[in-house]
């Protein structure tokens, strides 16, 4: 897992293991709280629901699940073969999918419609963005 040499962060093996470890599991988590699948929120401090806004930028919410989703799937990249030598066409396909839906679900009104249109859809693109981080984590 993540142990090519032609990543941005060089770690020695156990260490790079452990943040990949630890992206992978906040990834599925996150992405499940992105995309309404279920709400996680801190009780202290007053409290703190992961998915309210920490900025609204021109009417559009970013929240910290937003960033923890994309900061896990760019640490994977950062200690993978960021420079794509190495992956075929459709690997590129997955690592665009895994970066865009995130995205398109926050900027894209239409996109964020699509996915909260049942909770079989809302399921289905957590899955889809937690499979193709493992993957790209593990087969890169």
């Amino acid at each position: 897992m993540a142990t090519a040499s032609g990543g941005w962060v060089d770690l020695s093996g156990k260490q790079n293991f452990a943040f990949d470890v630890a992206a992978l599991m906040l990834l599925p988590w996150f992405a499940g709280i992105q995309f309404g699948v279920f709400t996680s929120s801190l009780s202290i401090f007053g409290g703190y629901d992961f998915a309210s806004p920490l900025w609204t930028v021109a009417g559009i919410d970013l929240s910290l699940s937003l960033f923890v989703v994309l900061g896990s799937l760019a640490w994977i990249l950062a200690t993978n073969e960021i420079d794509g030598s190495q992956y075929e066409d459709y690997e590129f396909g997955v690592i665009a999918f895994a970066l865009a839906t995130p995205l398109l679900y926050a900027l894209v009104p239409s996109f964020a419609d699509l996915v909260m249109l049942n909770g079989i859809s809302q399921l289905f693109f957590t899955v889809a963005v937690s499979a193709s981080a493992t993957y790209i984590g593990y087969t890169a």
